[in-house]
């Protein structure tokens, strides 16, 4: 009698232990982290200064626009026509 509940206990000692292993190996494998899109206080800082930058830019880009374009609309009212219709 007590060899079977030797074998008993080994066995159940075996299974617990395969149990445990299980479930230590479940808690340490955590599902996968979504990332981070703030990022950190620098990566915020940068790219709010490039976002300012090319807004600059833009505008700066579309006041000389207009600056040519009314120089262009001078020039062309200024001009002598070629030929003066009879």
């Amino acid at each position: 009698m007590e060899t079977g509940n030797l074998f008993g206990r080994l066995g159940g000692t075996m299974a617990q232990s395969a149990v445990k292993s299980t479930e230590s190996v479940a808690q340490d494998t955590e599902p996968p982290s979504l990332p981070s899109f703030a990022g950190t206080r620098e990566q915020a800082v940068q790219r709010l200064q490039i976002g300012l930058t090319g807004l600059c830019a833009m505008i700066f880009i579309i006041g000389v626009a207009s600056v040519l374009g009314g120089q262009a609309n001078i020039a062309q009212d200024a001009a002598v026509p070629d030929a003066a219709p009879t």
